[in-house]
């Protein structure tokens, strides 16, 4: 036994990256169970400064907190983001930076928001959220500018099963803070191209979202569900 703790001593003696990728791991693994891991963060930091000054062999110490920024949400919440808006009725305005996605009932959208109405009023917005529609968005491609009429988001929550997938963390690591729902296309208000974006790549997802629909108009499923996801994704 002390011969297997010498071994392992000498290996982490003679290989401190060891010890270092160790515990930069391990501020990797803290954050998913940490709702705000910039506090603890500070903490480590802290304590772990105080530690490299007197104890140099535990200088691998101040990875952990490393490991937790390095993880952590790199959007602290601001005033204007999406998040603050949560729970109101407010039209939301911003740019598709993805492809809508068909569902068996519906769309999904991805939108990064950069402007609200409240009331009539309005304010600047900042992050990213997923909007289902209950209709399929067939008219709306990448890189349009779209509003979304009365709509009321909600946060991202996880389940509520310990131990389970972290659904949260897992969108707030793509910067998307919320979601949300509307009726129908009568909801969505699209302006076109937004000029920030690719025309080129406006115009082959215009294609591909054609393609898709037609596919999925002239084939019966599942066939039309296989042959879209060979050809367009």
């Amino acid at each position: 036994m002390k011969s297997t703790n010498k071994s392992i001593y000498s290996l982490l003696n003679n290989h401190k990256i060891v010890l270092i990728v160790i515990s930069f791991i391990l501020g990797i693994l803290l954050n998913e169970y940490l709702r705000s891991p910039w506090v603890l963060a500070g903490i480590t930091g802290l304590f772990g400064g105080i530690i490299a000054l007197y104890f140099r062999n535990l200088r691998f110490l101040l990875f952990i907190p490393l490991g937790l920024v390095f993880s952590a949400n790199s959007q602290l919440i601001s005033a204007d983001n999406i998040l603050n808006f949560a729970g109101e009725k407010i039209d939301l305005e911003g740019v598709l930076y993805r492809s809508p996605e068909t569902r068996e009932s519906g769309s999904r959208l991805y939108l990064q928001t950069d402007t609200v109405f409240i009331s009539g009023v309005k304010e600047p917005a900042s992050g990213r959220v997923i909007i289902y529609s209950a209709d399929d968005s067939q008219l709306l491609a990448y890189g349009d500018r779209v509003r979304l009429v009365d709509i009321k988001l909600r946060p991202i929550e996880n389940f509520k099963n310990p131990g389970g997938f972290n659904l949260r963390k897992f969108y707030e690591r793509q910067g998307i803070y919320a979601r949300g729902f509307v009726e129908g296309q009568e909801s969505i208000i699209s302006f076109g191209r937004d000029r920030s974006y690719s025309p080129v790549l406006h115009y082959i997802d215009i294609v591909r979202i054609k393609f898709g629909n037609f596919v999925r108009a002239g084939f019966p499923s599942p066939e039309n569900a296989i042959l879209n996801a060979i050809t367009v994704g």
